[in-house]
């Protein structure tokens, strides 16, 4: 099992449209590409929110070539919305991890 975790910190001004636009629109995007079947979202704590929460985002795969078929046909378009829709008030960083 794979999971592809997104690390994403928030600017304040617009912490409570981002996560509405997540709950409701981008993990049910990033689903619907069949590439993954589970999602969770947390939120970051025992950190320094002072220019904005960090919040992870955890996207579960059963095999890496779905990993690889999202990050090469879906991802760039799904995160070209995110920073047209957000710009430079969300940073995100992005990895994958294999479950032992």
């Amino acid at each position: 099992m794979f999971i592809y975790n997104v690390s994403l910190k928030i600017d304040w001004p617009v912490v409570e449209e981002w996560l509405r636009w997540m709950r409701e629109e981008h993990i049910a995007e990033v689903l619907a590409t069949g590439c993954f079947f589970d999602a969770n979202m947390f939120k970051l704590l025992e950190q320094d929110d002072t220019e904005g929460p960090t919040f992870i985002v955890q996207y579960t795969c059963n095999k890496k070539i779905d990993y690889l078929k999202y990050k090469k046909d879906f991802a760039p378009e799904l995160q070209e919305k995110g920073a047209a829709k957000f710009g430079t008030s969300v940073v995100a960083f992005r990895s994958i991890m294999e479950k032992l």
